[in-house]
């Protein structure tokens, strides 16, 4: 667990925006992409018809959230 503790911090992302107090502000457009690890030991199961979170140590899978940011 450690070890992937420290994968993730390692490729973890920090965004920092600043501006100069001397320029004026201009319309731009900015773009960027995000990406994300994730690893995850939670499933879901059905009972009676209602979902339940199980931590399932066996089963934990790996997977990844991506996007495009605008502003």
């Amino acid at each position: 667990m450690k070890k992937q503790f420290l994968i993730l911090l390692l490729i973890a992302s920090f965004q920092g925006f600043s501006q100069p107090a001397e320029q004026p502000l201009k319309k731009t457009i900015k773009l960027g992409v995000s990406f994300s690890p994730d690893y995850s030991s939670v499933t879901t199961k059905e009972d009676d018809g209602f979902p339940i979170f199980v931590k399932d140590h066996k089963e934990a899978k790996f997977g990844y959230t991506t996007g495009v940011n605008v502003s």
